[in-house]
Order: structure tokens, then sequence, then C-alpha cells
């Protein structure tokens, strides 16, 4: 009887295939798992790989750090279903929490080099997950956006879509930089430019430099406004606990031009106060008083 034929070994042609499949899959995104094994399932999809050898692809793309988050599994894997098992763990290890992405969409995203359509649809990409409402991605992507182009956009109805609006505003971009717009520059004396306006014309780009003034002008006295109430809120209160010790017929309202005014970083800080503004009597209030 004549031996066994032993097992031949593995073709040419099918280790040329394990290394061009190894080849295609990238290291472990750590940051975008569930983006990474998508990426590994459109790659070993057409393959019809079992879960061991899913499993092992996976063990190679591992970094070390990303091997002792999942040392216990690797070192005791399930009978069945490792490669699902494995690929489960990953990403409940390393996807960020939904409030980690919205935060991430609040601090980090910035329009930089990229069109204004493009920074939306990031925005709107990393919104699934957080949870973030529709109107909160609009504030946020609107922040992101210059000034002058704000200013444009709100020239459009309350109820228009927002892919629109990010359609509007790569139209603008794209003008601007490709100098069809007139630059726009505080610093430039009004009636002078260096170039021609097309499609938007001079009278508008004025009219919103002019409206950035306006802004800024009635953001200016709202401050003000603000401050000059909290300092005459706060002279109330300082005198109400001065009057206190004082007799009823000495206790008169007081005003910038009562003897014991003080201004607000003496009100608020007293003696150490860096500043001081006057009318303010602070140094006189301060002296000891002779018996």
């Amino acid at each position: 009887m004549a031996p066994p034929v032993p097992p031949s070994p593995p073709t040419m042609a099918s280790d040329l295939a394990a290394i061009g499949l190894a080849s295609r899959v990238p290291p472990f995104w750590t940051d975008m798992p569930k983006m990474w094994f998508q990426q590994f399932e459109s790659v070993m999809g057409p393959q019809h790989q079992s879960e061991q050898v899913k499993y092992d692809m996976v063990v190679s793309k591992l970094g070390k750090e990303e091997l002792c988050q999942v040392a216990d599994l690797i070192s005791n894997p399930p009978e069945q279903h490792r490669y699902t098992s494995l690929k489960n763990k990953l990403i409940k290890i390393f996807e960020a929490s939904a409030e980690a992405q919205f935060h991430k969409l609040v601090s980090e995203m910035e329009l930089g080099q990229q069109r204004p359509s493009q920074l939306l649809t990031k925005m709107n990409e990393l919104a699934k997950n957080s949870g973030a409402a529709g109107d909160t991605v609009k504030n946020l992507w609107l922040s992101r956006l210059p000034a002058w182009v704000r200013a444009i956009l709100a020239t459009n109805k309350d109820d228009t879509k927002l892919d629109d609006l990010a359609e509007t505003a790569d139209k603008i971009m794209d003008n601007m930089r490709s100098g069809e717009l007139l630059a726009i520059n505080t610093n430039t004396a009004p009636g002078t430019s260096t170039s021609t306006a097309s499609g938007v014309t001079v009278d508008l780009l004025t009219e919103i430099r002019n409206m950035a003034v306006e802004l800024k002008t009635l953001r200016d006295e709202v401050s003000s406004i603000g401050y000059r109430r909290q300092q005459v809120n706060d002279n109330r209160c300082w005198e109400r606990n001065r009057s206190q010790s004082r007799p009823r017929s000495q206790r008169t309202q007081r005003s910038p031009s009562s003897p014991d005014w003080l201004c607000w970083y003496h009100l608020r800080f007293r003696e150490a106060a860096r500043r001081c503004e006057a009318p303010c009597n602070w140094e006189k209030l301060s002296k000891p008083t002779g018996n």
C-alpha cells in the first residue's frame, strides 16, 4: 500500500494574495475605529475570509498600545466569533463618546483653507454620533466663517436650508480667493480699491464694511451701558452699607459729584485696585482722620 501523500504547501499564488490583502489594510486607526473596520471589511469582503483569518489580520495591524488594551481577549480568544468579539472590543475602547465627539466639534473644527461646504460636511459627520441639534451645527458652522461672509449670508431668509447657505458661502469664498472681490481691509481709506468687483458690487462691499463698523459701535455701547449699570449698582450697595452707620439726616443720594464717590475699580477691589478713574475720592476717604 502506497504511503499517504502529504498535503501540498501553499502555492506562491496564495502567498502573494495574502501579502496583497495585508498591504491594502493600513495600521489600526485608534482615532477612527469604526471607519477603519469599514475599510477593513470592504477589503476582506470579496475574499469571503473566515472569522479566524480576519481575526489574525486585525491582530497583525495592532500596535503595542492597542494590543495591551485587548490582551485578555487575545490571550484567551473565544472559540467562536473571534473576529467579531475583537472588533466590538476595539470599537468600545477607542470610539469617542458622544460628549467627546461634541467637544471635538466645538473646539477643533476650523475653516482653514477648506471650503465652507467641506467644513459643514465634517461637522455633520461628527454631529451624527454626538447628537448635536441642527441649529447647534448651524451656529457653530457660521461662527467659523469670516465676519464679512456671515454678513452676506445674513441677507438670506431664516428658513434657508443649511446646505444652500454652504453653497452660497462657497461661491463667496471662491470669488474672494480668485481675486474677483475687492480686498476688505479696515486700514484702507474709503473709496480706494486695487481691483474691480465681479458678482458682488462695490456698494455691497462698502455696506458690509459699514455694517461691521456699526456692529462694533453697538457692541461698545452695550458694553459701556453694562459697565455703568454695574458701577451704579456697586455704588448703591456700598452706599447702603455705609449709610447704616450714619444718621438718617446724613443719608443722601450719591452721584459722581458726591464727596464720597468711588470709581468702579476702587469699589470692586478697594485697596488692591491698580487703576483709578475720575471722579474718585478713594485717596481722600482712605486717609486716616485725625482726632
